[in-house]
């Protein structure tokens, strides 16, 4: 009988710890997703609306998600969830709301609900700033997280994970300083031009030198080298045309 009782015991608690940790950290089903629906950074919304039940299951996935099982994380499987969740709640943005060529058609876009997590409902806002920004001071975050833009940074095709989270943050972060279009240096002008992403989010950059001193870290030593401290910034137009196939 004692017997017995320790084996529904022990069931009962194997039950208990794989409900626990349910939530998939390799999310295979979002890597799916961006594999199907994104082509070097495009989007191909027309075909995710076709095909809404694929963006139902990875919504549904994230708001699987319980705060003891949260807690448990390491700082960054937090920070990788969390930028999956912004860049999957700003395409459900443009999925449902279908704007025709910004995101910023969409009134209080920033502030608009987008996903259920842990309890609460959360827009793109509350994400960034009331989540990443305030707990992870991470200034990388910046280089993944895309507010379906062109401006943005690329859509990486497949999703960030916390053991392979810092590699896949430094190649974002190269990536975007290779588009001349974001930032590049002009010699003969002593002079960088620069995203408006790095005045938007200045502070984030202060404990990396600034904007350029962050830069300079994350470039080849050969194109950094050149690069003064001093140097004058002019600020590039940001491309708010939608990121679409």
């Amino acid at each position: 009988m004692r017997k017995c009782l320790f084996g529904l015991v022990l069931g009962w608690s194997l039950i208990a710890v794989s409900n626990l940790f349910a939530f998939d950290r390799d999310y295979k089903a979002f890597h799916n997703f961006l594999k199907e629906y994104v082509h070097s950074g495009r989007v191909d919304y027309d075909a995710i609306r076709q095909s809404s039940q694929d963006l139902r299951q990875i919504e549904n996935e994230l708001a699987e998600i319980s705060s003891s099982e949260y807690s448990l994380w390491s700082k960054e499987e937090k920070l990788a969830f969390w930028i999956n969740a912004y860049n999957l709640a700003a395409i459900k943005l443009i999925v449902e709301e279908n704007p025709s060529k910004s995101i910023r058609q969409i009134p209080n876009v920033w502030k608009k609900p987008g996903l259920t997590m842990m309890g609460k409902t959360l827009s793109l806002d509350s994400i960034e700033q009331g989540i990443l920004r305030r707990e992870f001071h991470e200034p990388r975050i910046h280089f993944v997280l895309v507010c379906a833009s062109l401006g943005c940074p690329i859509l990486r095709s497949e999703p960030y994970r916390g053991e392979q989270l810092s590699q896949q943050l430094d190649e974002q972060t190269k990536e975007f300083l290779s588009d001349p279009q974001k930032f590049r240096y002009v010699p003969k002008e002593r002079t960088v031009y620069l995203s408006p992403i790095f005045r938007w989010f200045a502070d984030d950059f202060q404990n990396s030198g600034g904007a350029i001193g962050f830069i300079k870290s994350h470039l080849p030593p050969e194109d950094a080298k050149p690069i003064s401290p001093d140097v004058k910034i002019k600020w590039l137009d940001y491309d708010w045309n939608l990121n679409q196939k």
